[in-house]
């Protein structure tokens, strides 16, 4: 059973960090969690504490699967 994809702009993040994941092409939670550090990092307006937000959204969600 898949789950469906959580949409960036249902998070809670700051408006900055889901415009910067989405002019990146980023649509969902999952498509960010695929990115490496790096390639996140590298998108404009996008730095480290959304970055760690990011991956402690994925945590918690990835938790609830199991």
């Amino acid at each position: 059973m898949s789950l469906q994809p959580v949409p960036i702009t249902n998070l809670a993040l700051p408006r900055r960090a889901i415009n910067a994941l989405t002019r990146g092409g980023i649509a969902s939670l999952e498509e960010a969690a695929a990115w490496s550090d790096r390639a996140l990092l590298s998108l404009p307006q996008f730095g480290p504490a959304f970055l760690a937000r990011i991956r402690s959204l994925s945590a918690d969600i990835g938790g609830q699967e199991h």
